[in-house]
C-alpha cells in the first residue's frame, strides 16, 4: 500500500514531478534547523574536530566546530543553502543543501580526506603552497619531463573521466584536455621547470584545485594519479509522530531493489550515505497498520526529508508521566516553586500538557517580572552521552523558546544542559526512563538569585 506522506522540500535548482512519485522538490520556505552528528578521517574513521560553516550573501559564516569527539551541534540560518566542514589537514567539504525544514532536528555523519602536501614532482593541494624558487629557472635545457594525468577516485581508486587544465606560470599559457582514456591517462610533455596550477573536473566530483612543481626533467616518464573527492549525496531523514508502543521500522531501496543500510541516531532520525545523485530511491516505514512509502528523487548534496505518519497509521501510544497544568502560585505562596515537564525519547517536541505546563508558568513569571527562573535539561542514559547532552540543550532551548515568546523577559531566565545526570528516577526500567527525559523549571530567589527549593 503506497499512502501519501507529508514531505515538503527545497531544492533551488529543480524540479520534478514524474508519474507516481515525488521528487526532493517540492519548493517550500526555509525554515532554520539543528543539524547534529560526527565528523571522521574517511580512511582511519578517527574522528576530527572541524569548523562548520555556510554562505549567506557571498559571505561565509561560521556556525560552530565539532568536539576532539567529532561530535557537532549547530543550527542552520534560514536562508542557507550550502553547509561548508573545513579542518586542518584535510580537503575541504561543501555540500548543497536540498530538502525540507518541516522538522527542527537532522542527523547524519560526515567523513573527509587528507589533502595532498607540496612535494616536487608530484600535484598537490593549492593551500599547501609554500615560497619556492627554482634553482635553475633561468637555465636553458634541452631535456624534457613527460608525464601522464589520471583521474581517480580518491576512495575506490578507479579511474575517472573527466577534464584537465593546466596552468603555466612562466608563460601566460594554459592547456586543457578531456580525459576520455582514463586507465591511459594524459599525456603532457614538459620542456622547461615551471610551477604549474593544476585544475581538473569529473562529473559528480568535487573540483581539484592543485599545483605541480616540475624541477626534474630527465628525459623520462612517470604517471600522476589526482585523486578526486566525490561530491556527497546524502539523505536526512526525520520523522515526526506521536508517541508508539513500538518504534517503526525504517528502510531506503534502491531501484534494484536492495535495502540500504541507514545509521539511526534513534527510530526517528537517520540518514543514508553516499547515494547516486538523480536517482530514485523508496523510503518505507513498516507500523502496525500497512506500511508507507515514498518515492524519492536526490540531488547532489545533504537531502532533508521530513516526513509524518498520519495518525490512523500510529501505534497506540503509551502513558507518558502525568503533567497536568497547575496554577503557580505568587512569590507568597507556599506552594512547590518548581514544575517538570516530558519529552518523547530522543525528541525535543513540546507535547500539548508540557505546553500547558509553561502557559501557567509563563503567566506566572510575567506577573513577577523581578523573579528569575532556571531552565534545566535531562535525558535518559540511552546512547552517545554527548550526543545525549546535546539533545538536554535542545530540551532547555525549546523551553526557553516558549516561555520569552509567551511575554517571559530573556533576562529572567537562565538555562542549563545537564544530559543524563541527575535522574529523576531509575534507568533501569523503560517506565522509569520517561521520568528522566525531562526539563524542569526552578525559581530562583529574589534576593540572592540562587535556586530556591
Amino acid at each position: 500500500m503506497i499512502t501519501q506522506v507529508s514531505i515538503c522540500v527545497l531544492v533551488r535548482s529543480r524540479a520534478w514531478l514524474v508519474g507516481s512519485f515525488v521528487a526532493l522538490a517540492h519548493l517550500c520556505a526555509a525554515q532554520c534547523v539543528f543539524l547534529e552528528g560526527r565528523i571522521f578521517d574517511a580512511t582511519t574513521r578517527k574522528p576530527l574536530a572541524a569548523n562548520i560553516l555556510t554562505k549567506i550573501g557571498g559571505s561565509r559564516k561560521i556556525l560552530g566546530q565539532s568536539t576532539a569527539q567529532g561530535v557537532f551541534a549547530v543550527q542552520l540560518p534560514c536562508e542557507a543553502t550550502v553547509l561548508l566542514v573545513e579542518a586542518k589537514d584535510f580537503r575541504p567539504l561543501a555540500m548543497p543543501i536540498s530538502g525540507n525544514t518541516a522538522s527542527p532536528h537532522f542527523f547524519f555523519d560526515l567523513v573527509l580526506y587528507a589533502i595532498d602536501k607540496q612535494a616536487s614532482d608530484r600535484p598537490y593541494f593549492q593551500s599547501e603552497q609554500k615560497d619556492l624558487v627554482l634553482n635553475n629557472a633561468n637555465q636553458k635545457n634541452e631535456k624534457t619531463a613527460t608525464r601522464y594525468f589520471k583521474l581517480v577516485d580518491v576512495q575506490t581508486k578507479n579511474a575517472l573521466n573527466g577534464e584537465l587544465c593546466l596552468f603555466y606560470t612562466k608563460t601566460p599559457k594554459k592547456k586543457c584536455a578531456d580525459i576520455k582514456q582514463p586507465t591511459k591517462g594524459e599525456r603532457i610533455v614538459f620542456d622547461e621547470e615551471d610551477i604549474v596550477g593544476v585544475v581538473a573536473n569529473a562529473p559528480n566530483y568535487q573540483p581539484y584545485n592543485g599545483n605541480l612543481i616540475i624541477d626534474q626533467l630527465d628525459n623520462r616518464s612517470s604517471v600522476y594519479e589526482i585523486a578526486l573527492s566525490k561530491l556527497t549525496t546524502m539523505l536526512a531523514f526525520s520523522i515526526e509522530t506521536t508517541p508508539f508502543s513500538r518504534p517503526p521500522k525504517v528502510s531506503i531501496i534502491n531501484k534494484q531493489g536492495t535495502s540500504l543500510a541507514i545509521t539511526l541516531r534513534d527510530f526517528t532520525h537517520g540518514f543514508v550515505p553516499n547515494l547516486n545523485p538523480d536517482e530514485v530511491y523508496t523510503l518505507k516505514i513498516a507500523t502496525d497498520k500497512p506500511h508507507i512509502e515514498e518515492k524519492i528523487r536526490t540531488v547532489p548534496g545533504l537531502n532533508l526529508v521530513h516526513l509524518k505518519i498520519p495518525p490512523q497509521l500510529q501505534n497506540q501510544p503509551p502513558t507518558l508521566p502525568a503533567a497536568a497544568p497547575q496554577p503557580i502560585a505568587n512569590k507568597n505562596a507556599s506552594a512547590p516553586t518548581f514544575r517538570t515537564i516530558y519529552f518523547e525519547q530522543s525528541h525535543y517536541v513540546l507535547l500539548p500538557a508540557a505546553r500547558q505546563t509553561l502557559d501557567s508558568v509563563a503567566n506566572w513569571l510575567t506577573q513577577n517580572p523581578t523573579i528569575n527562573a532556571q531552565i534545566m535539561g535531562f535525558t535518559d542514559n540511552v546512547g552517545d552521552a554527548n550526543l545525549n547532552r546535546t539533545l538536554s540543550e535542545f530540551r532547555a532551548k525549546v523551553a526557553v523558546n516558549y516561555l520569552t515568546t509567551h511575554g517571559v523577559a530573556q533576562t529572567q531566565l537562565r538555562w542549563q544542559a545537564l544530559g543524563g545526570q541527575y535522574p529523576a528516577a531509575d534507568n533501569n526500567k523503560e517506565t522509569a526512563k520517561a521520568l528522566n527525559r525531562r526539563v524542569e523549571i526552578k525559581i530562583l530567589d529574589e534576593i540572592t538569585n540562587t535556586l530556591k527549593y
